[in-house]
């Protein structure tokens, strides 16, 4: 069920998620974002993905700044909570 929703999202909402998008999300400074790294090419992830790791990342890294804060993968990094809180204090 997870699987079907996640690809569903990936359709309609994923592919309009470029470099343009994050630049306009409110509460992120343009230095906290680096295109070099945003924009690395991947074999399993799309560019939209990797600017959403990347998203998650630099709220990760404003609330739990001792932590390892660099989100690789959206099912592992994602299991505790830290990632998901810090966005939700963000925003």
């Amino acid at each position: 069920m997870v699987t079907l929703f996640y690809q569903i999202i990936k359709i309609f909402y994923l592919q309009k998620i470029d470099f343009k998008f994050l630049k306009g999300v409110p509460g992120l400074n343009k230095d906290e974002i680096i295109p070099t790294n945003v924009f690395e090419k991947s074999n399993i992830y799309t560019t939209a993905e990797i600017i959403l790791l990347k998203w998650l990342s630099v709220h990760k890294t404003r609330l739990y700044s001792s932590e390892r804060n660099i989100i690789k993968n959206f099912r592992q990094d994602l299991r505790d909570a830290t990632t998901l809180n810090a966005l939700i204090i963000s925003h």
